[in-house]
């Protein structure tokens, strides 16, 4: 059994709760080896949040499935995951734990 994608998954939704009335999406970023669950959201003042909803080993990449369910039910597509990244990097006072993104975002494609 994959108790990763349960952690994840599990974690997300806790953190989805807060973040439901804001544009948001989720990423999978692989920073030297760990694989990293990050909540994107839109805040009001036009910055990107991003917070590692969950940080570990994933050998089966059941979280980037965790990433696309997520994406799916909040109507984000890889598009929106693009965005927000982009933004958050435009956003960054300094160089932040998405510039070292050494693999695709992974959103559900719409």
């Amino acid at each position: 059994m994959n108790f990763a994608y349960h952690k994840a998954i599990a974690s997300a939704r806790a953190v989805d709760v807060a973040l439901q009335n804001r544009i948001r999406c989720w990423a999978v970023v692989r920073p030297a080896g760990e694989t990293s669950l990050v909540s994107l959201a839109y805040m009001d003042d036009g910055a990107v949040q991003a917070q590692v909803i969950w940080q570990g080993e994933d050998r089966q990449g059941a979280i980037e499935l965790v990433a696309d369910h997520l994406n799916e039910g909040a109507g984000a597509g890889r598009e929106l995951v693009t965005a927000l990244v982009n933004m958050y990097h435009s956003s960054a006072p300094q160089a932040g734990f998405l510039d070292r993104m050494v693999s695709a975002v992974s959103g559900a494609p719409h």
